[in-house]
């Protein structure tokens, strides 16, 4: 497979990623809120894409507004599902390459490293685990040819990010010995950084199909593979620069997530 961009002069090659971004910002996504309403949106993909190109302080922070369909996509269901697990002590942390008990229980016990807890005033406590849109090949294959346009566009500016939680609960002993956990307070949100693997490539749509502008890239041609070596050199002309990213948190609701629960605090961890 060509890369069509290598031979171009640096400058232009940033110009075609602006373009990029601009073609995939006029194509908007419908994006349904909890009450049924739908409004149209740019394209997560866009908005993050056009900042890169934009930024010159590598490493600096961006903060955005989650679409619904980021907050209420399969995998950041399940990770919050698991994280709820995490918290009262159902299922194992991960931790870097490793895998602890974490949540209520190791505070109620009063188990180092954690601080105990004797239920007498509100716990807070956080923790992140990793969401993957496109996690195994036949599901980028899925996304690309069959997904939803929410999908690809997750796909496109995330892929892979973290799903980071903050929750504070209370604790209520009951007469069976048990404690009674409630969920006062959860806020969820997306972190990652936003950069590019240079050894990869991806087929992306050519925002100059059909140009006749002096400067367009293989007009003839409706995508292109856009090898990220490319943005390579646009990092090192300082005409774009990764930086980390952060969605405004949003509140879970969803019973599911937020029941109130019982512990064991006898349970040997």
């Amino acid at each position: 497979m060509s890369d069509y961009l290598a031979p171009l002069p640096v400058q232009q090659v940033a110009a075609w990623y602006r373009r990029l971004a601009d073609s995939i910002g006029s194509r908007r996504v419908a994006d349904v809120d909890s009450t049924g309403t739908t409004q149209q949106r740019e394209p997560l993909a866009a908005i993050l894409l056009r900042h890169y190109l934009e930024n010159r302080q590598p490493g600096s922070a961006f903060v955005f507004d989650a679409p619904n369909y980021l907050k209420q996509n399969g995998q950041v269901l399940t990770q919050l599902q698991y994280q709820r697990a995490v918290f009262l002590t159902e299922q194992q942390a991960r931790v870097g390459n490793r895998q602890i008990w974490a949540g209520v229980l190791p505070r109620i016990q009063g188990r180092s490293p954690f601080t105990r807890w004797d239920l007498t005033g509100p716990l807070q406590m956080n923790y992140e685990s990793l969401a993957e849109i496109g996690g195994t090949m036949i599901e980028i294959a899925r996304i690309q040819y069959r997904g939803t346009d929410q999908e690809r566009d997750l796909f496109s500016a995330l892929r892979g990010f973290q799903v980071h939680s903050d929750v504070v609960v209370t604790g209520q002993r009951l007469p069976t010995g048990m404690v009674r956990i409630a969920i006062q307070s959860w806020t969820a949100s997306a972190r990652d950084t936003y950069d590019f693997d240079f050894s990869e490539h991806l087929t992306l749509p050519n925002p100059d199909f059909h140009s006749t502008a002096a400067d367009a890239v293989r007009p003839q041609d409706e995508s292109l593979t856009v090898y990220h070596s490319n943005a390579q050199r646009l990092e090192q002309a300082h005409l774009a620069a990764p930086y980390t990213l952060a969605s405004r948190g949003w509140s879970v609701t969803d019973a599911r997530l937020t029941s109130p629960a019982q512990v064991d605090p006898r349970r040997t961890l």
